[in-house]
């Protein structure tokens, strides 16, 4: 099947603008007609069509209906998830996506019934985005509570989800000392205000 299928490529820059593309020194396996940019967002068709259209080699694809819908699935087509990142504009062309690992993606769906969970991972292996994305999930029925451990992570969650505003991000020791109204953390007075009165903490927790 692969030898009756026309092969061609193309190269999207998304954080290009059209005008930087011209200044683009091409090698001779690439040129500005086929490298697209943060302008073609906004009608993506227009532009796959138009390239898909180029004759290369004149070649041709000869494919059966059942083999076309074959190379959809198996080639162009597979399924993963993507979130937003960091602070997002939204304007659709100002997008930034991270995919998901299928790891992650299980590990989301997982905790969407679960009141409790513990997720053990090594640095850099995408907790706090798993984290991110669980509290913005939540906060579309409620508002979340994010604790997490210092000031710094503290800072970079709150910028990455400051367009959520039913996402309250704290420090543990902060977090106290709010509820408490002090300005040292006194977990004990933390712990009994929240036993006390249930009804005054309607935040659903989430701590990375």
């Amino acid at each position: 099947m692969r030898d009756r299928c026309r092969l061609s490529h193309a190269v999207w820059l998304p954080s290009f603008g059209s005008h930087e593309l011209d200044f683009i020194d091409y090698s001779p396996e690439a040129s500005r007609e086929i490298t697209l940019c943060k302008t073609d967002l906004k009608d993506p068709t227009a532009q796959i069509t138009r390239i898909m259209k180029m004759n290369v080699n004149g070649w041709d694809t000869r494919l059966s209906e059942s083999e076309a819908e074959e190379a959809l699935q198996k080639v162009l087509l597979p399924e993963f998830d993507i979130v937003p990142t960091n602070s997002i504009d939204y304007e659709y062309n100002d997008f930034v996506f991270a995919r998901l690992l299928d790891s992650q993606a299980r590990i989301l769906n997982f905790l969407q019934d679960q009141k409790t969970a513990v997720i053990n991972g090594a640095a850099g292996t995408g907790k706090t985005l798993i984290a991110i994305e669980r509290a913005k999930r939540a906060s579309c029925s409620g508002r979340v509570l994010f604790l997490c451990f210092n000031s710094l992570l503290k800072e970079d969650i709150a910028r990455r989800c400051k367009n959520v505003p039913e996402i309250d991000v704290h420090t543990i020791p902060g977090y106290a000392c709010k509820v408490c109204d002090s300005s040292k953390p006194n977990y004990l007075a933390l712990a009994e205000e929240l036993m006390e009165h249930p009804e005054a903490f309607p935040l659903r927790p989430h701590r990375d």
